[in-house]
């Protein structure tokens, strides 16, 4: 694919990944559709040229910069995409070397150490939402903190990464199908 192409697609995808961020501070009740819809976004790039994943990095900053920007306001629905959905996608692609034009799955990453990656950001992403929690909204942190709510919220969100990798292999197969489809 052509360099104007690709930066073209970028730009698209970081708008849509942009659009679903937005959307996700004010329509709560979707947030964790349209984290699963940016994350996909932000790694099209990455699926379409798997050797340079330049392109989606940049539209993973510029996406997470302008997102938790817009999203001040409602920071405990906006900073998770940020900080866990979109990377969790590029190392998802990155680590399992999917790209449009192979229908073979190769891997980059052994499975151990993208799994202890995928831990790491789902702890990191906890502690940056508990501390802008913290920083933004004491109340809400105070009333999680209270009957030790925090540790259920974090059990649970550990819990369900195995789930979450069973949804992002579905959706990023669904995105390579469409960008194949649609960018020949």
């Amino acid at each position: 694919m052509s360099r104007a192409r690709l930066v073209a697609l970028s730009g698209i995808c970081s708008a849509v990944s942009l659009l679903s961020i937005f959307l996700a501070n004010y329509v709560t009740w979707l947030s964790f559709m349209l984290g699963v819809i940016s994350a996909c976004a932000v790694s099209v790039p990455l699926l379409v040229d798997a050797k340079n994943g330049l392109y989606s990095l940049l539209c993973y900053v510029a996406s997470a910069v302008l997102g938790v920007f817009l999203g001040v306001g409602n920071i405990l629905y906006v900073l998770p995409i940020a900080v866990f959905a979109m990377p969790f996608a590029l190392v998802k692609v990155y680590g399992e070397y999917r790209t449009v034009t192979d229908c073979v799955v190769k891997y980059r990453i052994p499975k151990v150490w993208r799994w202890v990656i995928y831990y790491a950001l789902c702890e990191v992403c906890l502690a940056l939402t508990f501390g802008a929690c913290y920083l933004f909204t004491p109340a809400v942190f105070e009333k999680l903190t209270s009957n030790y709510l925090i540790l259920v919220v974090a059990l649970i969100v550990n819990a369900v990464i195995p789930l979450y990798d069973k949804v992002m292999t579905g959706c990023l197969s669904v995105a390579a199908y469409a960008v194949k489809k649609v960018w020949k």
